[in-house]
């Protein structure tokens, strides 16, 4: 079994689609816990994880050089936060 994630800037508007002009700032998940998510995901007998780093929107949860809509220019870790390497650390730190 395979989780899918799908968490991004439209988290923070409460709305599932947005227009890709949302403001960079409001991303800013101070909970954020990937070792639960990853910890509750392979208890529920999932074995990988799938996670959307850009979407239509254009936000990207990394920071990249090809844009300036990312987490770089977030409040979130300072602007160097990196949703998908903290996935990663997280799936394997959990590696049963």
């Amino acid at each position: 079994m395979a989780a899918f994630i799908h968490f991004g800037i439209n988290t923070f508007y409460e709305q599932e689609w947005r227009n890709g002009q949302e403001d960079p700032k409001r991303f800013n998940p101070t909970k954020l816990n990937t070792d639960q998510w990853i910890r509750v995901m392979k208890e529920t007998g999932f074995k990988w994880v799938i996670v959307v780093v850009k979407h239509h929107d254009g936000f990207v949860l990394y920071p990249s050089r090809y844009t300036d809509y990312t987490v770089a220019a977030s409040p979130w870790r300072g602007g160097k936060g990196d949703l998908l390497a903290e996935i990663s650390r997280s799936f394997f730190l959990h590696n049963d």
